[in-house]
């Protein structure tokens, strides 16, 4: 309003706007919406409360990541067990799944080329059936490789031969030893 005293005395000669703007460097509390933890688990795990409390579930899942151009895919095995959630828990739902613990199947499936440090994305969709859900259509969890483990794989020795001899027939060895060594076939060719 024009009744304001810094509207006439700004530099540009109208005040447009005020207030002060702010650098976070960093922070001390990290909001979590639990419930999108809780939707994906109840994707890969099903539906908590259909299991006994501290029953556990392991599933295998096989993720694909083409950051870069570069496919790589990792086959995971995830263990986790019903729990019960905190009397606060938002969506007053009492039973959730625990983090799960993780652990790569070598068997094939996973490739070789992961680097430490690298992440990658599981996204799962979340449907109005899910319990947790909440505004979210997709839930997930970004999983980043920490030590690499070399795996030795003992493939027996194959061995294959054919016994082929006969293809080109009537022909003669030339040596530059021949008057040296004798051979079976020195007077006329074999087969």
């Amino acid at each position: 309003p024009t009744s304001n005293p810094f509207v006439k005395n700004h530099p540009d000669g109208a005040l447009r706007w005020s207030g002060m703007k702010f650098t976070v460097w960093s922070t001390e509390f990290e909001s979590v919406i639990v419930g999108r933890a809780q939707g994906y688990r109840y994707v890969l795990f099903g539906d908590a409360r259909s299991y006994a409390l501290d029953e556990k579930k392991t599933i295998t899942r096989v993720l694909t990541d083409t950051t870069g151009g570069v496919t790589k895919t990792i086959k995971l095995r995830l263990t986790a067990k019903s729990k019960r959630l905190s009397d606060n828990y938002q969506l007053q739902i009492n039973r959730g799944w625990s983090d799960p613990a993780i652990e790569v199947v070598y068997d094939g499936v996973t490739t070789s080329n992961w680097e430490a440090g690298e992440q990658f994305r599981d996204l799962v969709n979340i449907n109005s059936s899910n319990p947790y859900r909440t505004v979210y259509n997709r839930a997930g969890v970004d999983y980043k490789v920490g030590d690499l483990k070399t795996v030795i794989t003992e493939t027996p020795a194959t061995f294959t031969g054919d016994a082929v001899f006969a293809q080109q027939t009537q022909l003669s060895d030339i040596s530059h030893y021949r008057d040296f060594v004798e051979k079976s076939n020195d007077g006329s060719p074999e087969h």
